[in-house]
């Protein structure tokens, strides 16, 4: 089975946002992750220069073409492939809300255990818990 472009870049991007947090004791992720000052600091630390890098002439999108061979693949898998990942997670945990985004992932993590990632299930899991 082979794993689609699109499909490698949910997995990376899941594990470059979670691994993010993966130095800080629980009890803090858990008390602090709600506040304003926290979500400002990752803004500044990681969106904005994700931004900037993406905006630049050699940025290449995060889905690219179907049918491209394994050595092509693995160049993309760089540190923007990375960040923008992560970002990219992040942006869709603030767009359809913490609560809603860790549910749809427990969701899909259900659905898709022992399998390879699936991006167009993980959008429609995502899209079924928004309220």
């Amino acid at each position: 089975m082979n794993n689609s472009e699109p499909d490698i870049e949910l997995n990376e991007s899941t594990n470059s946002r979670f691994s993010s947090l993966d130095h800080l004791p629980i009890s803090w992720i858990i008390f602090h992750c709600g506040s304003l000052r926290t979500k400002l600091q990752i803004l500044t630390d990681n969106t904005i220069p994700v931004m900037w890098n993406d905006a630049k002439p050699y940025s290449y999108p995060i889905i690219v073409e179907n049918g491209m061979n394994v050595s092509k693949i693995i160049s993309y898998l760089d540190e923007i492939t990375y960040t923008k990942g992560k970002s990219s997670m992040q942006m869709l945990e603030r767009i359809v809300s913490a609560d809603n985004f860790r549910q749809s992932l427990q969701e899909y993590l259900k659905i898709n255990v022992f399998t390879i990632a699936d991006l167009s299930l993980f959008y429609e899991t995502l899209l079924s818990n928004i309220k």
